[in-house]
């Protein structure tokens, strides 16, 4: 459990051994990795990110399992070189957030394009520059969000290849700037 004051960084590659839960208990609290996470001699492992903290990825993982941000599971962000092009699946459940900043190290692959993301409640957010990602899978009587910021590095743009709903399931597209040009306007295409 991380469940300290102060963040935790973690500066080597660490290496999993089956499935694992991340818990960051504290709101407040971070925990990077800094050289990101990946498999070990059992083969594929899961990852679930729990408690309300954050859990911070700035290297590459290479595991290649499902990733989970479990109910009120906090945020797991890619930030700096980070990606996860291994993780088969993305589940982000009501009070997780699946955050990808791009607005230190712009890079526009930091998730495999042919693999999915199930937003349960939960929250996909791209923080500047750009994402295409996999296809979107909205679950039944929930309201999910995913959502677009930028300062000034640039435009924000996330795409998809498919988004598919079950019954009474709700998508908050939210797209915000903070050096919107004069006359400029966000703009939803549906592709």
């Amino acid at each position: 459990n991380c469940d300290g004051r102060t963040n935790l960084t973690f500066t080597g590659k660490a290496t999993l051994t089956l499935a694992r839960t991340i818990p960051v208990i504290t709101a407040s609290q971070t925990v990077t990795f800094g050289q990101g996470l990946t498999d070990g001699i059992f083969g594929t492992s899961n990852v679930t990110k729990s408690g309300r903290g954050t859990l911070a990825f700035s290297g590459g993982s290479g595991y290649s399992g499902t990733t989970t941000i479990a109910v009120d599971g906090g945020t797991l962000l890619l930030t700096g070189t980070a990606t996860m092009l291994h993780s088969t699946v993305f589940t982000v459940n009501q009070g997780g957030v699946l955050k990808l900043d791009n607005s230190i190290t712009p890079n526009s692959d930091r998730l495999n394009d042919a693999f999915p993301i199930t937003l349960s409640g939960g929250k996909l957010t791209l923080a500047a520059g750009a994402e295409t990602g996999g296809s979107v899978t909205l679950t039944a009587n929930l309201s999910s969000t995913i959502e677009s910021a930028t300062g000034t590095a640039g435009t924000p743009n996330r795409r998809v290849r498919g988004l598919a709903t079950a019954g009474g399931a709700l998508l908050k597209a939210l797209g915000r700037t903070t050096d919107r040009p004069a006359g400029g306007r966000a703009r939803t295409r549906r592709e």
